[in-house]
């Protein structure tokens, strides 16, 4: 969504979508949704990826480690409680690390059975 909130109102209004801030799977994965929000909204956007709960401990909404991530060089750097992940258009669209009360657009992911 290109409406920029903060990471708990896009948590919110993703799961009353049925969704969740969006996981990203992949290299592959990650370039076609950094492409897909760039062509939306170019800026920095919310994944659903944190160490909110766990300082250093970086999962997914779901409370998943991740298999893949794409944090760019010197990111994670927690400089001033950065504790949410963005897509980072700075970064050629690896993850940055910035405040959780940051108001960005968000990508939402819902699974499909």
């Amino acid at each position: 969504c290109p409406h920029p909130v903060r990471y708990t109102t896009a948590r919110a209004l993703c799961e009353a979508r049925g969704a969740t801030v969006a996981r990203i799977e992949g290299a592959a994965d990650n370039s076609a949704v950094f492409a897909a929000a760039q062509q939306l909204a170019p800026g920095r956007w919310y994944i659903g990826y944190t160490d909110s709960a766990d300082e250093d401990l970086w999962q997914w909404e779901d409370g998943e480690d991740a298999e893949f991530d794409a944090f760019a060089a010197g990111d994670p750097d927690d400089f001033g409680e950065e504790d949410c992940a963005v897509l980072d258009p700075f970064a050629n669209g690896e993850w940055t690390d910035v405040r959780c009360d940051s108001a960005l657009p968000y990508v939402c992911r819902k699974e499909t059975p």
